[in-house]
């Protein structure tokens, strides 16, 4: 989920490319090189840029199942920076349990106002992720049919739909 958001926070720094730290750092966490992840996000720290510092701490503790820090460290960046778009997105991310769905919408709000295409990417993954709690087959079919509305050319989405439709018997959708 946060690969767009990755994209987006490289797009944005003004030099053309990614700073290399950084890339290296993601390519740590992606690999599952925790330890080394973490040595580059002391030398990052150094350099003084909190909310990337922040943002990859929260990418790294998200990826390690430590769901309460990295909300701790996103909504802390949002505290700072409120429209940015990666803390929202990755935010909206973790609140997307069936406790927390109405803060979720929120979020997802917010982001649209900022990045309208992570928004959608992040209501779609909610929609889906509400389907897998629903056992009603129509209760289900909606959901994933407002995702593939959504994100029309999704293949996961699309996939789960298929799955759904064959589930409650309707094979000629």
């Amino acid at each position: 989920h946060w690969r767009a958001a990755i994209k987006a926070m490289a797009a944005g720094g003004g030099s053309g490319g990614m700073d290399p730290l950084v890339a290296r750092i993601i390519q740590a966490i992606n690999s599952g090189h925790y330890d080394a992840a973490q040595t580059d996000l002391a030398l990052l720290g150094r350099r003084g840029n909190t909310i990337t510092l922040q943002s990859l701490q929260g990418m790294l503790e998200r990826r390690q199942g430590h769901l309460a820090e990295a909300e701790r460290l996103y909504r802390d960046i949002l505290h700072r920076a409120p429209g940015n778009a990666d803390a929202l997105f990755n935010l909206g991310g973790i609140l997307s349990e069936p406790d927390r769905e109405a803060e979720a919408q929120d979020i997802i709000a917010r982001l649209g106002h900022v990045r309208p295409d992570l928004a959608r990417h992040l209501e779609v993954a909610d929609l889906s992720a509400q389907s897998d709690r629903i056992r009603n087959n129509d209760e289900k079919l909606a959901l994933l049919n407002r995702a593939v509305g959504i994100a029309p050319d999704d293949p996961w989405v699309r996939l789960k739909l298929a799955h759904a439709l064959d589930d409650a018997g309707n094979h000629a959708q």
